[in-house]
């Protein structure tokens, strides 16, 4: 396959029609699932060809538009200036700077 992203049919189990970023590293997750669903999840999953697309809703292609742009945004968006804006609003000791870290102490108190 030389496509690796594009619109997919049952990249996810409860979406009919999605953006798919990454067809290889979705079918590595597929692949983690629990046995008695890959088959059927690899089965399923595929990137739509180009007639399929032309005849999805305008809508969802323009949500799409609007989503890369948004990623875009957010990897403009520089570690240090995460972190400066993360300190001033928020501050946690939970947040390592790429996603929340759960302590055995932060979940037997029930607290941030």
């Amino acid at each position: 396959m030389s496509a690796n992203k594009g619109w997919a049919i049952h990249c996810h189990h409860d979406t009919l029609i999605e953006w798919c970023y990454d067809y290889r590293e979705r079918v590595h997750a597929i692949q983690k699932k629990p046995e008695h669903e890959v088959a059927a999840r690899l089965r399923l999953f595929k990137l739509l060809p180009a007639e399929a697309v032309l005849e999805l809703p305008i809508a969802l292609l323009a949500y799409n538009q609007a989503v890369e742009t948004l990623n875009q945004a957010g990897e403009s968006w520089g570690q240090t200036e995460q972190t400066r804006w993360h300190d001033k609003w928020c501050g946690c000791q939970d947040w390592d700077g790429t996603e929340i870290r759960f302590s055995k102490v932060n979940l037997k108190r029930g607290k941030p």
